[in-house]
């Protein structure tokens, strides 16, 4: 489905909407909606970001396992790390006011929902390609310039490859990590 919407456009893939249809119709612990409110919070902080700054967004797409924005032009390093701390900025203060709120009225599933914003928010901020924290390590490294740039990546992927490789070592469930591991690289493919 495509649709424009304040000059940006939206692409969500059939894909993408089935995967959140069966999360919300399949979830038994009551943790989808929660975390699907988490992420559009999060993607909402970068889109509000980006047109604050005036570096508006020519096209979101929504994919399985991504949210891919690309802005209508290419914005200053200043604007590219304000831009990419304004997602996890967003879960760090919804995470403190349901916190608060969780201590004041001792609301179990605030809390869970708080919990779920600190969990977005410190994934997205590991220093990985792709994530906001890569986001923000490489504008800083100036990735043109910098040999630590390549060198950091080439770490970063080693690491994966060897813990993805380690998986089945570490669990009883051998055939589930044996998929995992010959389905994962196929992930890598469209990065």
């Amino acid at each position: 489905m495509r649709f424009k919407l304040f000059g940006t456009e939206f692409y969500i893939s059939f894909l993408f909407s089935t995967v959140i249809t069966a999360m919300l119709a399949f979830d038994r612990t009551g943790y989808a909606l929660p975390l699907i409110f988490a992420v559009v919070m999060h993607e909402g902080g970068h889109l509000l970001v980006m047109w604050i700054l005036d570096c508006p967004p020519k096209r979101v797409r929504l994919v399985p396992a991504a949210v891919e924005i690309t802005a209508a032009f290419g914005c200053s390093r200043k604007k590219e790390i304000a831009v990419a701390l304004a997602g996890p900025a967003v879960n760090l203060v919804l995470f403190f006011t349901l916190w608060f709120n969780f201590l004041a009225y001792k609301n179990d599933p605030v809390l869970v929902c708080a919990l779920i914003n600190l969990l977005i928010f410190a994934f997205n901020m590991l220093p990985v390609t792709g994530l906001d924290g890569g986001t923000v390590l490489f504008s800083l490294l100036n990735p043109r310039k910098s040999r630590a740039y390549n060198a950091y990546n080439k770490f970063i992927a080693c690491s994966f490859g060897a813990f993805r490789r380690s998986l089945p070592l570490l669990s009883r469930q051998s055939e589930y990590f044996a998929f995992y591991n010959g389905a994962l690289p196929y992930c890598y493919k469209y990065n």
